[in-house]
């Protein structure tokens, strides 16, 4: 902690601090005094302005490797954002992931490469192992790398499982656990569209990460129900060459508008279910 706070690297310069004062005075805002970027953000006690980065930081593109030093000076303003604005904190901490061990065990990796650069995948793997275990479908962080996203996708369920259901078949032939005690693990009743019957079906549905796989089929009490993923969709799966579907499909439900293509590539929509937690994370400084 003393060397985060020593480090120049966990201060924003003045420059940059008056560029966004001046971009936001340009807009006809008021900026207090001293602007609204603080010179470290970082620091405790945390405020509604901390975290608060100069607009340009967030327009950088990162780049294909990172300083393992300057990781390791972010992991503690990390863990702060996170147990304050991750949804899924206490969900982990119920089911058994200790936080502070993580943080600590992806700190000691760092420092065993001290002045080193290390590739994207390599600094950031606690995060796969993170994503492995919480099964949220929303945990990811704000890389352009593929490999840190979970993404999202849904399948309907053929049946109305009433036992609980632990565990999915996947096409690949893995089988993904479900833990019963979270609600983002179970399946949802929603309703859909039937455009063959002219109104709104009831369904049930499952949705988990895209990197888990393509599901087949769930496991409910003694019970096997086969699976029908529907999102992400296939678009070339259903959509008549000279779009007649999509010109007709469509019936007015309401006096308001509705998009056709929209509802052709939906998603079931839960009429009651818990939010999803999702991952925010603090605008560290940027890496070098």
């Amino acid at each position: 902690m003393a060397e985060r706070m020593k480090s120049p690297a966990m201060i924003i310069p003045a420059a940059a601090r008056d560029s966004e004062s001046a971009r936001l005075r340009a807009f006809g805002a008021t900026v207090p005094e001293g602007g609204v970027v603080l010179e470290r953000p970082w620091d405790p006690p945390y405020t509604r302005r901390s975290f608060v980065v100069p607009q340009a930081w967030l327009r950088r593109r990162a780049g294909d490797s990172v300083s393992a030093d300057a990781l390791a000076l972010d992991l503690p303003v990390l863990s702060a954002v996170m147990e304050r604005a991750y949804g899924g904190w206490e969900t982990a901490r119920r089911r058994g992931w200790n936080w502070e061990k993580w943080f600590a065990d992806w700190s000691a990796a760092l420092r065993a490469h001290a002045g080193q650069r290390l590739a994207m995948n390599d600094a950031f793997e606690p995060m796969k192992q993170f994503m492995a275990f919480q099964l949220d479908n929303h945990t990811t962080i704000p890389l352009r790398f593929p490999s840190f996203g979970s993404g999202s996708s849904s399948a309907v369920i053929a049946g109305s499982p009433s036992a609980t259901c632990s565990d999915v078949s996947m096409a690949d032939g893995r089988h993904v656990a479900l833990d019963p005690s979270d609600p983002a693990q179970r399946p949802r009743r929603a309703r859909r569209w039937n455009s063959a019957a002219g109104s709104l079906e009831p369904v049930t549905y499952l949705s988990l990460p895209t990197n888990r796989g393509i599901p087949t089929s769930i496991r409910c009490g003694n019970e096997s129900f086969a699976m029908t993923p529907v999102w992400p969709r296939d678009p070339d799966s259903n959509v008549p060459a000279d779009g007649a579907a999509r010109d007709h499909a469509v019936r007015a439900l309401s006096g308001d508008s509705v998009d056709a293509q929209k509802l052709l590539t939906s998603k079931p929509v839960a009429a009651s279910s818990p939010a999803p937690s999702a991952m925010a994370f603090a605008m560290l400084p940027p890496p070098r």
